[in-house]
């Protein structure tokens, strides 16, 4: 799909159509933040909670918190944030990267 098909079935498509492109989203930045070509089984569990996060912010893109007359919400920077602890394990112990070589870690004092 383009972005453009995209678009169009977030702002006017069925729920099954959001979510669709939703989940796809969410695959592709988890393979990109791990430079992965697929996401591994180890991490699939992080794909529900944060395609549910991006669902539940669709109308709200860029805002950071609502209050209604009773309601009050406030949404996270990053949807991704209480996975980075896991991920990071898992780019410390997986960390091979396309071509065969490793991420390294480098530190400066």
């Amino acid at each position: 799909m383009s972005v453009s098909d995209d678009l169009d079935s977030l702002l006017h498509g069925t729920l099954d159509d959001k979510l669709e492109v939703l989940e796809a989203q969410t695959r592709a930045e988890l393979k990109a933040k791990i430079l992965a070509e697929d996401v591994p089984k180890a991490l699939e569990f992080t794909i529900l909670p944060v395609t549910m996060k991006k669902l539940n912010r669709l109308n709200s893109q860029g805002v950071s918190s609502f209050t209604s007359d009773d309601e009050s919400y406030a949404f996270e920077a990053d949807d991704w944030a209480e996975f980075d602890k896991v991920i990071n394990t898992w780019i410390e112990l997986n960390g091979e990267v396309h071509d065969g070589s490793r991420r390294g870690k480098i530190s400066f004092y």
